[in-house]
């Protein structure tokens, strides 16, 4: 493995999460806000495009695995080729032409075509790890890498962003024109970090140019029960890192009544899960990835459990909160290595090369965790009675319980499923091994 993969590889992920981040800070806001399109169309756009994640997700993998490789690599192809299409149909996203319907179609379009070939790339980006690091070891650094370099771009998209758009780019583009202007933006910054991938991962393409056929994926995936474990507890997670932010805005505008300190909060956690995803790469040296998930799910459960008893102090909350987040950031690495395992696992037992097949399901996760999002943050509207014009003590008490219980609960979850359903012990990785 070289030093340019051990040290940057996840650059590209870097990327992903700043094109993430600009649409889900503003998608929804350009279409209500800035085309004002009709409340039928916006609600339509983003139905259609959650639904369609799902399948083409899925669809990305298998066309990766059923298509003859191109000519640099089954893998390493789609790193040069699909920014490249992203980069044109992302911005296109954010922009304003013809009548309400065509806006909308055009918009639906782009979506479709963009997301198809961003998880062309990520599918890719993940499936070409196992030819670059040739044990766990060497892997778990690589997956440590890759939600480091996310945070980071959180992070960056996180203050840039809004300030671009709100000043700079708003006065020297015009308010619309901006939103097309940081997508593109965006777009370049994603082309050239999986670009950057491109070139590191010169001579580790995979050589073997079979295709797959569909009926071999599909033998693949269910004689891999494995990836049902590890789907639902990579949801888990990331559905808590998802719903904590949303709740936190709502605990510091109500509890605390200082939303001043959401950017206090904010950044202290999310540099706390940066650590947490750096330090990682320690954690599976010494723990294989099922012993590691079954020893830090109950210590996240009981972290953000405690909050509840300091919610009216907002310096132990954030303290709690970011010691929570820490170990929550070191998941997320951890887990790719069950997704990893899991290749692994399903090459020995039929014999059939999948890999970009199962890597696309470890795609679901994000989809199915915005899912769990909207119906927590719905049951909590709905139960409390919440109102924002007067914010009762139900509606209080119920932000506090929702904040801790959520991710105490999801992480039950996670246990179970991995204690009792996950059966790639080490023991089984061992033998594997040894057979290869």
């Amino acid at each position: 493995m070289s030093r340019a993969i051990k040290y940057f590889w996840g650059v590209s992920v870097m990327g992903h999460s700043v094109l993430n981040s600009v649409f889900n800070l503003y998608f929804a806001f350009f279409l209500t806000d800035i085309l004002a399109l009709p409340a039928g169309y916006t609600s339509f756009i983003l139905l259609f495009t959650s639904i369609a994640d799902c399948f083409l997700i899925l669809a990305s993998g298998a066309i990766i695995d059923g298509m003859k490789p191109m000519r640099w690599g089954k893998m390493r192809s789609w790193l040069l080729v699909a920014p490249l299409v992203v980069l044109i149909f992302f911005p296109m996203l954010f922009v304003r032409i013809g009548s309400f319907g065509v806006n909308a179609f055009v918009i639906t379009l782009a979506y479709l075509v963009f997301k198809l070939f961003f998880n062309f790339a990520y599918s890719a980006d993940f499936a070409i790890i196992p030819n670059l690091a040739r044990n766990t070891e060497r892997q778990s650094w690589l997956v440590s890498n890759r939600m480091t370099y996310s945070y980071v771009g959180v992070l960056l998209c996180g203050y840039a962003v809004p300030v671009l758009i709100n000043g700079a780019f708003r006065d020297f583009f015009g308010t619309t024109f901006s939103y097309f202007v940081i997508a593109l933006c965006a777009a370049l910054i994603y082309l050239l970090s999986v670009w950057a991938h491109f070139a590191m991962s010169k001579g580790y393409e995979y050589q073997n140019a079979s295709k797959v056929t569909l009926r071999q994926m599909f033998t693949a995936i269910v004689k891999t029960p494995s990836l049902l474990p590890a789907i639902i507890s990579d949801t888990a997670s990331t559905a808590s890192s998802f719903v904590l932010p949303a709740l936190t805005v709502y605990y510091y505008t109500h509890i605390i009544m200082n939303p001043a300190l959401i950017a206090i909060h904010l950044p202290v956690v999310s540099l706390c899960g940066l650590a947490g995803a750096f330090f990682a790469r320690f954690i599976t040296l010494k723990l294989p990835a099922r012993t590691a998930c079954l020893s830090i799910y109950p210590v996240i459960a009981i972290v953000f459990l405690g909050t509840q008893f300091v919610a009216y102090n907002p310096v132990a909350f954030i303290v709690l909160s970011a010691v929570g987040q820490l170990f929550l950031g070191s998941t997320q690495p951890v887990e790719s290595n069950l997704y990893l395992d899991s290749i692994r696992y399903s090459e020995w037992k039929t014999g059939i090369n999948a890999r970009a097949a199962i890597a696309s399901i470890s795609g679901l996760s994000p989809v199915g965790s915005t899912f769990i999002k909207s119906v927590i943050l719905s049951l909590f509207l709905f139960i409390t009675g919440y109102d924002a014009q007067e914010v009762g003590i139900a509606a209080k008490r119920g932000i506090i319980a929702a904040y801790s219980f959520t991710p105490a609960i999801l992480m039950l979850a996670a246990w179970l499923s991995m204690f009792f359903f996950y059966k790639l012990t080490p023991e089984k990785m061992n033998e594997i091994n040894n057979a290869k």
